[in-house]
């Protein structure tokens, strides 16, 4: 893991695990975290195993220009990553491992932003239904403009699955996904419906 809120909310997630392969939901207190709760979210699986946020921290709806509360992880993703990141979700609620992902960011004022996503998993009355993450930005163009640094496309680029619960903050594992280099911004795709629209293209 690349950002110090990463590595401690990981290590915050170990410590609750009180033995137990996960932690159970009840063990996490929104006041352990201080001040790294605005960096973090909290998302549970609705009946049809479709991930819904809970919780949204005021830098990450800053990020994206709203509260997150109630809507779909999943589509934060291009229509073409969503079976992959849903494939890490499914990994993560069958093995009780957690993943770390890195992708890029296209702003509204057209920079690049790089970002690294924590997913940890938790345990709900029976099952690992839910997850505490966290999202920060790791490197890439500098804005100071809350509204010109809105996220307004993202595309992933690593996944690392969280195996060693003792040393994966320090040592991850690469073995999902390996994109090509990061796009400049003009090479970011929207999709409207069934169009896919190449920002800058010809």
């Amino acid at each position: 893991m690349k950002h110090k809120i990463s590595r401690e909310l990981f290590e915050y997630w170990n410590r609750r695990r009180l033995g137990k392969n996960v932690p159970d939901r009840s063990a996490i207190e929104p006041y352990d975290l201080g001040r790294k709760l605005v960096d973090t979210f909290l998302f549970q699986m609705d009946k049809s195993g479709e991930p819904l946020f809970r919780f949204c921290g005021s830098n990450i709806a800053n990020r994206y220009g709203r509260d997150l509360s109630g809507e779909n992880f999943l589509m934060a993703w291009p229509m073409d990553e969503r079976g992959e990141v849903r494939c890490n979700l499914t990994m993560m609620v069958q093995s009780g491992l957690g993943f770390v992902a890195g992708f890029a960011a296209e702003t509204a004022g057209g920079g690049i932003i790089n970002y690294e996503m924590t997913v940890l998993p938790l345990r709900g009355e029976s099952e690992i239904d839910q997850a505490i993450g966290s999202l920060v930005r790791v490197g890439g163009h500098e804005e100071t403009n809350r509204v010109r640094d809105r996220i307004v496309a993202q595309t992933l680029r690593t996944v690392r699955v969280l195996e060693e619960r003792d040393k994966a903050f320090l040592e991850p594992r690469d073995i999902t996904h390996q994109a090509p280099p990061l796009p400049r911004a003009s090479h970011i795709r929207k999709h409207y419906g069934h169009l896919a629209v190449v920002i800058g293209g010809k």
